[in-house]
């Protein structure tokens, strides 16, 4: 955790009744650089990061130039809503404005819950 004002978000969430024992998890490549609890997150490959888990989600870092890593590629032969998480970043000013939980399904992210930074 390096940028603490990156991160409100976390306060929020670790609140939060339903989700705060949910954990994250991230491909080994495909992301820009972010900040994040390296306690919320596990490094893991395609296979792990596909399979659906209780209270251990995908994570996507969505920018102005994109999401990362590309959902549509990583879900490409999957046809039932996933539940994910999506962390907002500028890549150009650096500033998060928040964490959602989504459901996604044909390349659209379904907001559930957002916890603003």
């Amino acid at each position: 955790m390096k940028n603490r004002n990156s991160m409100n978000w976390l306060d929020k969430f670790q609140q939060n009744k339903y989700w705060k024992d949910y954990r994250f998890k991230k491909l080994k490549l495909g992301y820009p650089k972010f900040d994040f609890p390296v306690e919320l997150i596990d490094t893991v490959g395609t296979k792990e990061f596909l399979k659906v888990e209780i209270e251990r989600i995908p994570l996507f870092i969505g920018t102005q130039f994109g999401i990362y890593p590309n959902p549509k590629e990583t879900y490409k032969n999957i046809q039932q809503p996933i539940l994910v998480a999506k962390l907002d970043k500028s890549l150009i000013s650096g500033c998060v404005s928040g964490l959602s939980i989504c459901s996604y399904k044909d390349d659209k992210f379904q907001e559930i819950e957002y916890f603003k930074n």
